[in-house]
């Protein structure tokens, strides 16, 4: 069979990301190990909404794919629109975080264009569901006995909405390398750890999945669990081997949330990348496994690469910290920033504001933090209840609301504020932060440095595309 996994069409998404997708071309990676033909269309593709219905009129495709992102709700019913005008009886599905995070009820009214979801990992019940499809000669499955043994699969039987339980791959391993050769690095933006090194080209990649905390703001651990299973650091490695050999990478992301979970295991990859001297330079993201580091680890992970962390902070007032589960003392980050620093690690601060109860008095304990501690860059946002957070149930639960319009939902305007302040008071917080952040020389620097290395590049003859920048939701279904 024949099939196409989309992002949401670029030109109809706010903020569209400028990374190549990971969880699509594992996907794909595993649609193809199984004999079927694979195509994805990713945040690189520039068509115009005329021009996607055109081509995938034209694709021949007997199975469209969608990565469905709660923010990007509005983009992803446009594309699920623009799907049905080009292949009004090609069977749709859909997977990422939303879809993992929904409840099974409200996912076919939140999108009402769609066949099939995706819970979970799909990297073996994807394939799985194109060949029962593939023998049942195309027609529609709901209702036959073929759909019970796919795991993670929600569908319509009727007037009910069934869904099967979850299974998570044990041996991520096993699960092979992405499609590389679908995701070409040297097809998207020259995004850099280094601003200043314009050699080759940046991947993001994944050492680990699953996440043992239980921050309130999160939800990935309906996408990937909560047992925090590690890839072989060899074998680790030597992908980004073959990517420094076959695709010109120079620089990657560390896109886990986990990458420090096991001392050892980050330890083995950094002696292996000094030992093969790739001389590839890399950014990780930290959240409360860090605090366990030391400096000596620190400065074994800048000789290896490592350039930057990025460091999910959230609030540094200690009752907002304990009140959304984020372990640690905020006195620990300190420390660790202050390590980064030490050993030449660049630490990136990431901060958000509007949590439950939250008042303005510990909205300026966070801001003065932030402010005070060395961090190379500092990120400001308004907290977001996810489907299948914590903070999507205490909203439901404050307004008694049963159901959020995804598609007209705005952080900046919500009528369900969770703080005290209201929505219009937190996102006018945000702007005074965001606009001392600007301020900051370091910030003009770094943006110079990104300008000077797209004109090295252009210069260097390359044919380069550009786009905003979006981090996480990489791993998954789709």
């Amino acid at each position: 069979m024949k099939c196409l996994l989309t992002v949401p069409l670029p030109a109809v998404t706010h903020a569209a990301p400028r990374l190549p997708d990971l969880g699509l071309a594992y996907l794909a990676a595993s649609v193809r190990r199984r004999g079927h033909d694979i195509e994805i269309l990713d945040w690189n593709c520039r068509l115009s909404p005329a021009a996607y219905r055109d081509y995938l009129s034209k694709s021949g495709a007997d199975v469209i794919g969608v990565k469905v992102f709660t923010p990007n709700m509005r983009g992803v019913l446009e594309t699920l629109t623009l799907i049905r005008e080009a292949l009004p009886n090609v069977v749709v599905v859909a997977g990422g975080p939303h879809i993992s995070g929904t409840r099974p009820e409200d996912l076919f009214l939140d999108l009402p264009l769609l066949d099939y979801g995706f819970r979970g990992e799909a990297e073996n019940t994807l394939p799985a569901f194109l060949e029962a499809l593939d023998s049942a000669g195309g027609e529609d499955l709901r209702g036959k006995d073929s759909l019970d043994g796919i795991p993670g699969l929600v569908y319509k039987d009727g007037g009910t909405v069934r869904t099967n339980p979850v299974e998570l791959t044990d041996d991520i391993e096993s699960l092979g390398l992405p499609a590389w050769d679908l995701i070409a690095p040297a097809g998207y933006s020259p995004q850099r750890v280094n601003p200043m090194d314009t050699r080759g080209y940046l991947a993001p990649v994944l050492a680990t999945r699953g996440c043992p905390a239980g921050c309130t703001f999160c939800m990935a651990h309906h996408v990937n669990g909560r047992r925090v299973r590690l890839r072989d650091p060899r074998a680790f490695v030597d992908e980004l081997e073959m990517l420094h050999r076959e695709y010109e990478v120079r620089q990657f992301l560390v896109m886990d949330t986990n990458f420090a979970f096991d001392k050892d295991f980050l330890k083995a990859i950094c002696n292996d990348l000094i030992e093969r001297r790739l001389n590839m330079v890399w950014d990780s993201v930290s959240e409360e496994n860090w605090t366990g580091s030391d400096p000596e680890l620190y400065r074994l992970m800048y000789d290896a690469g490592c350039r930057v962390i990025n460091i999910g902070v959230e609030s540094a007032d200690n009752d907002v910290r304990r009140r959304i589960r984020k372990d640690g003392k905020i006195e620990d980050v300190s420390r660790q920033v202050e390590m980064m620093r030490s050993a030449g690690i660049k630490a990136i601060g990431y901060f958000m504001f509007g949590f439950p109860g939250e008042t303005r008095e510990n909205m300026e304990t966070t801001a003065r933090f932030a402010f005070a501690n060395p961090f190379a860059l500092r990120s400001f946002d308004i907290c977001m209840p996810l489907p299948g957070s914590g903070l999507h149930t205490y909203l439901k639960e404050k307004y008694g609301v049963e159901r959020v319009d995804w598609a007209e939902y705005r952080p900046e305007s919500s009528p369900y504020p969770l703080s005290t302040l209201s929505s219009a008071e937190v996102a006018a917080f945000v702007r005074r932060c965001r606009n001392r952040q600007l301020s900051k020389p370091t910030v003009f620097l770094r943006k110079l440095g990104r300008k000077v290395s797209r004109l090295m590049a252009r210069q260097g003859g390359r044919n380069l595309r550009f786009r905003r920048c979006g981090a996480g939701d990489i791993a998954g279904p789709f």
